[in-house]
Order: C-alpha cells, then structure tokens, then sequence
C-alpha cells in the first residue's frame, strides 16, 4: 500500500502544477481503497494506472478477478464496508470494466484542478 501511495504522490508532483492538497489526499485515499480491495478480493498481481487531463485524475486499478465488487454498508462495530462509500463520497465517477478471463479494472475519476490551465 505504501509503494502505491507514494508512487502517487511522486505521479502529482510531476503533473506541472501544484495538486491542492485537499484534492491529493482524496486521491491518496481512493488510491489506497482501490489497491486494498484488488489485493484482498482478487488473486495474483495488481496494477494501478494514473492519467491526468486539464482538470482531473482517473485512478485505475486491475486485478486478476472477474467478479464485481460486492458493496457493503458502513459497519462501524465491525469496521468493514468502508471502501466504497468512500469510493462514491470521493469521486466523480466510478467505472468497472470486467475483461473475462484476464480480469477488471476500476477506475474512479476525480477532480484535482478547478478548470484547464489553473490551479485550483
């Protein structure tokens, strides 16, 4: 998880212009979401892919499983269910794209500047 989070903040250093922080911890946490989930729910290796335009992120992760995700409620008791709450809280946009037998990828878009070509 560590290798994920700062490979992602290495990726918003390089964008060419300062990422808000408010807007990078958003990203950092649906960066940790995603990679935990892939690496709890499906076997084998993980990928996590990162592709900016003028205004947002889509975080992309693949995994080895064909199965959807399986959303849960928030238990605070148990301490489960988090993940996609927080998913749906964070982001703009949530793709799942099932690729039967190599796996799916999730991806969720967020915005990181205010409009193209300033900073928010």
């Amino acid at each position: 998880m560590s290798t994920a989070r700062a490979c992602t903040r290495a990726y918003l250093e390089q964008c060419g212009r300062p990422v808000p922080d408010a807007a990078e911890g958003d990203v950092l946490v649906l960066v940790s979401e995603l990679v935990t989930n892939a690496v709890v729910h499906a076997p084998g290796p993980c990928s996590l892919y990162l592709v900016e335009d003028d205004t947002e992120l889509t975080i992309a992760v693949s995994d080895s499983s064909t199965a959807l995700p399986h959303p849960r409620s928030p238990d605070v008791e148990r301490g489960g269910g988090f993940g996609w709450f927080l998913l749906r809280r964070l982001a703009r946009r949530i793709d799942v794209y099932v690729r039967p037998p190599l796996g799916k990828t999730v991806c969720a878009t967020v915005r990181i500047f205010a409009c193209a070509g300033l900073a928010a």
